[in-house]
């Protein structure tokens, strides 16, 4: 179906408390390079990084007129109004369907930094992480004429660019998110539907697998950050000329379920198809999840990051103190900064509500037809929604230094404007590191422990990372042991596998308390000739 991939996605990134102090630091720009070319910043990613659902400010049930002025592709003729998705994203990127706005939160800073010369933006809606990397690393195009992103990027840099800043924001198509919104609208549809009858919690339906799906952007997030390294040296840019940050994804419906503005399924939140505590869930552990998963990847790589959970607070679909209509167009302190679900008229909803009681495709579904543009801007971050997330890339380019992982959050609370938003501090994942001396030879087993101190509070993923050296890596064995008693086996013998050991990572659910001893345990295999292997370091990391 043509763009159902992308707004079934765009859906529901949500929201979790935030700890945080202001920690932006004075002074100048942040510009690493030192080159005397067109002072250059780059965008790579999805939707939200595209910018799609960018010609919305605000939202109007009104179909018809002029949308009660919150559609910015209108124009008045002698015939009526008309509305060109071409006012509002860049040439030729409605009709290949990656939907670039013009108001993208890159456009932020190459608007309001003054200090930017040259934007590059190469990101597509529905874009996953194979659809950044170049043909020879994986990569594959995303829609037919649209090659890989990096690939578009090395045509349109060279050594002459002072490229300074890169924006990533790859991961909710990654963490099969596409899936999980749509099992949480027909489980909606079920119980609001024509003939409704209690359903599912999709909250219920989904966790199983969430954890391990959304583990999976970590791995495809961490090898984007190594392909685009290697595609700006090839094009004679050093990693040390320029800073890369990533950029999480926010809630954009209510956590709290006494923060919705109506009752489920009726009234205001028709566009909202979503169940009450299924938004909740979303929120606290999908969002939540991605954002840490991202902030991890970061620290890993040694890149920034930006963490937009929190950003849309008092400004999501649905939520208490939000407007729609005229009043929404002319004010964005009390509109919703999201998209609502493009669909207008009561049989509209209705059609809907049967197809996907029924078990719908999505390209069922997109044959409804919807009053306004599309379905693939809707559950995406509008005008108002980019501008806030814009302001906060625009300070991070301008007033931090090296690579920091900040919070955007809106400095005057639930009813400021886009242009209050502000960077925050958020604390660092938790890590221990077990780094023995003198470095002892693995044996059968050999074992090691790290404590986690209490309070330590519990988290979504712990990650192992081991450091060893064995000309054999098919003669080990591996398992962690955490303080409850699980075990987590991380690799067994493989007698097949004849390379030698690299250094690995290992991520895995763990949602209960990790306070007390994790036991790591590292057999060397049965081979007389092979039992040679030394254990460096490992490293226990909670997040």
């Amino acid at each position: 179906m043509r763009n159902a991939r992308k707004w079934w996605w765009a859906g529901l990134a949500m929201t979790a408390a935030l700890t945080s102090s202001v920690l932006v630091a004075p002074g100048g720009t942040a510009t690493a390079s030192e080159g005397s070319g067109p002072r250059t910043i780059i965008q790579l990613g999805d939707s939200y990084s595209s910018g799609e659902g960018g010609g919305w400010q605000g939202n109007s049930e009104n179909s018809g007129g002029n949308r009660d002025g919150t559609d910015q592709a209108r124009t008045q003729t002698s015939s009526g109004w008309v509305f060109n998705p071409d006012r509002v994203y860049e040439p030729g990127t409605w009709a290949n369907e990656c939907h670039r706005s013009k108001t993208a939160p890159i456009t932020s800073v190459r608007q309001n930094a003054g200090n930017v010369d040259k934007m590059i933006s190469v990101a597509c809606s529905g874009a996953k992480s194979q659809n950044i990397w170049p043909a020879a690393a994986g990569g594959v195009a995303q829609h037919p004429g649209v090659a890989p992103q990096l690939t578009q990027l090395d045509s349109l840099i060279s050594s002459a660019d002072d490229v300074e800043l890169v924006v990533i924001g790859i991961g909710g198509n990654d963490s099969g998110f596409g899936g999980v919104a749509l099992r949480c609208l027909i489980d909606w549809a079920k119980t609001h539907g024509p003939l409704p009858y209690d359903a599912q919690h999709c909250k219920d339906e989904v966790a199983a697998t969430a954890g391990d799906d959304i583990s999976d952007a970590y791995y495809n997030t961490a090898k984007t950050i190594d392909q685009v390294r290697q595609t700006l040296s090839a094009n004679g840019q050093p990693a040390s000329t320029y800073r890369i940050v990533l950029t999480g994804y926010p809630a954009i419906l209510p956590t709290a379920l006494d923060d919705w503005i109506a009752g489920e399924g009726a009234g205001f939140d028709r566009n909202c198809p979503v169940r009450k505590a299924d938004s909740q869930w979303i929120n606290q552990h999908f969002v939540t999840r991605l954002n840490d998963v991202t902030r991890s990847i970061a620290e890993d790589k040694g890149v920034g990051f930006i963490d937009l959970r929190d950003a849309f607070g008092g400004h999501r679909l649905c939520e208490a103190g939000t407007v729609r209509g005229a009043a929404a167009a002319s004010n964005p302190a009390s509109a919703e900064w999201v998209r609502f679900v493009d669909v207008h008229t009561p049989s509209a909803w209705d059609t809907l509500k049967a197809l996907l009681d029924d078990g719908a495709s999505m390209s069922d579904v997109d044959d409804i037809g919807n009053a306004q543009r599309t379905y693939s801007e809707s559950l995406h971050p509008n005008d108002y929604g980019q501008e806030a997330i814009g302001k906060c890339l625009t300070s991070y380019h301008l007033q931090t230094t090296g690579n920091q992982r900040l919070a955007c959050v809106n400095g005057a609370g639930q009813v400021g404007l886009p242009r209050d938003m502000v960077l925050t501090a958020t604390p660092a994942s938790a890590q221990l590191t077990d780094n023995p001396t003198p470095d002892p030879t693995i044996g059968h087993p050999l074992t090691r422990t790290v404590t986690v101190p209490s309070g330590v509070p519990a988290g979504h993923y712990v990650q192992a990372f081991l450091d060893i050296e064995h000309p054999l890596k098919g003669e080990l064995k591996i398992n962690l042991e955490a303080p409850d008693g699980t075990f987590y086996l991380l690799r067994d013998y493989n007698w097949n596998d004849t390379g030698a050991w690299a250094d690995g990572t290992w991520t895995f659910n763990h949602l209960g308390d990790p306070s007390g001893t994790w036991t790591l345990r590292v057999w060397d295999g049965t081979n007389p000739a092979y039992n040679t292997g030394t254990f460096n370091s490992w490293k226990l990391k909670l997040f």
